[in-house]
């Protein structure tokens, strides 16, 4: 199966392949080979006037492999393990791509490229009378070497899939796929499921929200009226939805006055499981000599900052840390635990360290 329906419906998709080289003859001159590549750059644009004066369409794909092979010498770029590990466990990792099968239509095009060369190289000959009158050739400023070499990389680069369901054979393999079909994706399913993520995250626009009632309609059957009829997430010890959007609101405010730059930020804990870590539910007062139970909010940062973090919890700095460090931090902890009358906290993740489930997005 070609790449390329496969990475239509999926661009994030990582494939492995063969680069191969040919002399004018037909022999492989070099393989590169080439696994799990992204591709990472796309560009298309029309050439009103390409090469020999006609209109081109030029399509540029760049990949960026994990490893690189060139006549069995390998080059590592990165793991896609993503702990440290060794080259040889990093290398079976990867997918590897079956060996290139023989093609019947390399001899044709072959012979087409060089056909195209010898007339470019005809193109380059007069014919001339030499000094002693015989009748003679002549090239026009390029030498015969070059010629040969013009008609050699004409016919040289050919990329040749290495799972190409036309070539000899692969006809079980064609016969599969033409009996089991890959099942296109649901488009409005897809959108949903982004839609719905994006909720969790941030504010949806006017024309997101609209899309998505739509959709929640014509996927799940559920019908609202408009967007604030959809039932918010309140986490544990916020009185209701109106006063977990304003702490919200007010920390980002905080966190925009201390010059932190977050990626995500939220409630973790017992207010959104309701499950206490000192046994028990969620306690919305006080109850047995125990304190109403807090609310741990998070800050997930996307710039590091030079706080030393927890042993214990690694990538988490303390709120206490955070608020003798950031005085609007602790001005926002202040002002909403008197308001909800239990403690509220900020505790800081450093970039790419928080791994918690259970939580509840200020949006």
């Amino acid at each position: 199966m070609s790449i390329w329906p496969e990475l239509k419906l999926d661009p994030f998709r990582r494939v492995s392949g063969h680069l191969v080289f040919f002399h004018g003859t037909g022999q492989t001159a070099k393989r590169y080979t080439f696994y799990n590549a992204a591709l990472v750059y796309y560009d298309c644009r029309l050439e009103a006037r390409g090469q020999h004066k006609q209109a081109a369409l030029i399509t540029t794909l760049h990949f960026s492999a994990a490893t690189v092979e060139v006549q069995g010498q390998r080059v590592a770029a990165y793991s896609v393990i993503p702990w440290r590990t060794d080259p040889a466990t990093s290398f079976r990792a990867l997918t590897k791509p079956p060996d290139p099968l023989p093609w019947a239509g390399l001899g044709v095009v072959v012979r087409e490229s060089l056909l195209k060369a010898e007339q470019l190289a005809g193109g380059l000959v007069k014919k001339v009378i030499t000094p002693t009158g015989e009748l003679g050739t002549e090239l026009l400023g390029v030498s015969a070497e070059a010629v040969a070499r013009a008609a050699s990389l004409t016919a040289g680069i050919l990329l040749t899939p290495a799972n190409d369901v036309d070539a000899p054979g692969y006809a079980p393999e064609k016969d599969f796929n033409k009996n089991h079909p890959i099942p296109l994706p649901d488009r409005d399913q897809l959108r949903l499921s982004e839609l719905e993520l994006e909720h969790e995250r941030r504010s949806l626009t006017p024309d997101e929200e609209a899309e998505m009632i739509a959709l929640l309609a014509k996927v799940k059957g559920i019908h609202v009226q408009k967007f604030s009829d959809l039932v918010a997430k309140v986490p544990f010890g916020f009185p209701n939805s109106e006063e977990f959007v304003q702490a919200g609101e007010d920390l980002k405010a905080a966190l925009k006055e201390s010059s932190l730059a977050y990626k995500s930020i939220g409630v973790r804990g017992s207010s959104v499981t309701g499950l206490s870590s000192k046994g028990g539910s969620f306690r919305t007062k006080a109850q047995n000599g125990l304190n109403p139970s807090d609310v741990d909010v998070f800050i997930e940062l996307s710039d590091d900052i030079d706080l030393t973090d927890s042993k214990s919890i690694p990538g988490f700095i303390h709120p206490d840390k955070i608020a003798k460090r950031y005085p609007a931090l602790k001005q926002w902890s202040k002002k909403w635990t008197q308001k909800l009358g239990r403690e509220i906290s900020p505790g800081v993740f450093k970039p790419r360290t928080f791994t918690d489930k259970d939580v509840i997005f200020f949006k």
